[in-house]
């Protein structure tokens, strides 16, 4: 069953999405996640991607790198997910999108 669940990308049991993502929200210039999801990539290996709103001091500034950091090592030290694919967005980044989608 375990060996299916790895095929299919399965989520994770034993992580809850609201959790991980109250998680993430939790940290400093972090206004925002969506797109999160998680999986399992293999026995024992989960993996995360998510996008990341940033606070506009934390866009402008070039301090993103260091959230990106900080949550990528919280997501390891804490969850056990060392595979990440994280983007971060400024401010109102989705909103400003939706207004060029066809």
């Amino acid at each position: 069953m375990k060996s299916i669940a790895i095929l299919m990308e399965g989520t994770p049991p034993e992580l809850d999405y609201d959790e991980v993502a109250e998680l993430l929200k939790s940290r400093e210039h972090i206004l925002d996640i969506h797109d999160l999801h998680f999986w399992t990539i293999s026995s024992g290996v989960l993996a995360l991607s998510a996008h990341i709103e940033v606070t506009d001091e934390c866009a402008s500034s070039g301090h993103w790198p260091n959230c990106l950091h900080s949550i990528q090592v919280l997501l390891r030290d804490s969850l056990g997910i060392e595979h990440t694919t994280l983007q971060t967005e400024p401010p109102r980044f989705r909103e400003e999108r939706q207004h060029f989608a066809p």
